[in-house]
């Protein structure tokens, strides 16, 4: 079973219960077998796009209501095992812990600045904002020439559209949390 084959499966059997219909009920408003139905929804069958149109139409959804994966109810991501977002060899060192998913308007990242080394904002645009939790260390956001120090324990929010800068002012390792909102969709 392919992995669209799968969604289809778990999607036709998931908007059937919700609507409390039997496999009966749901073949006499499709006009698609009962069994090609169970066969469907167990995933042992591909059904021709005819068929998809009917249990579309007797369900009253859209196509993509039949094969949008639905995202978990919780995510775990492993720091260890994040993409390297962003990196200055020997400078700083940026990880992606959620990347931006449309719809979503946020993303977060964890990042490491090594002592006297300096890192532009994350946003890449001006219409965002970027809120950042120190988690190690001690450093300074400088946000239009002025200095805001931050260390262990800090949390700050600034807006991108003057530009952002994290700068490392201490002498160990500066590591932070930074979360991007974006103001507007499609950014």
């Amino acid at each position: 079973m392919n992995q669209m084959d799968k969604v289809l499966a778990t999607n036709l059997r998931r908007i059937r219960q919700e609507k409390k219909m039997s496999l009966d009920v749901l073949a006499d408003q499709t006009g698609v077998s009962k069994s090609m139905l169970g066969q469907i929804e167990r995933g042992e069958s591909n059904p021709t796009v005819t068929t998809i149109g009917k249990i579309m139409e007797g369900l009253r959804v859209s196509f993509e209501d039949l094969i949008a994966v639905r995202e978990s109810q919780v995510t775990i991501t492993s720091l260890s095992e994040s993409n390297i977002y962003r990196e200055k060899k020997d400078s700083y060192l940026v990880r992606t812990i959620f990347p931006y998913q449309k719809m979503k308007f946020f993303e977060a990242y964890e990042c490491t600045i090594m002592p006297g080394a300096t890192m532009t904002g994350i946003a890449n645009h001006s219409d965002a904002t970027e809120c950042c939790t120190v988690i190690e260390g001690e450093g300074e956001l400088i946000v239009f020439d002025e200095i805001f120090p931050i260390k262990k324990g800090d949390s700050a929010r600034a807006a991108t559209e003057r530009g952002l800068l994290y700068r490392n002012s201490g002498t160990e390792v500066f590591r932070l949390q930074i979360i991007v909102s974006h103001n507007k969709a499609g950014v």
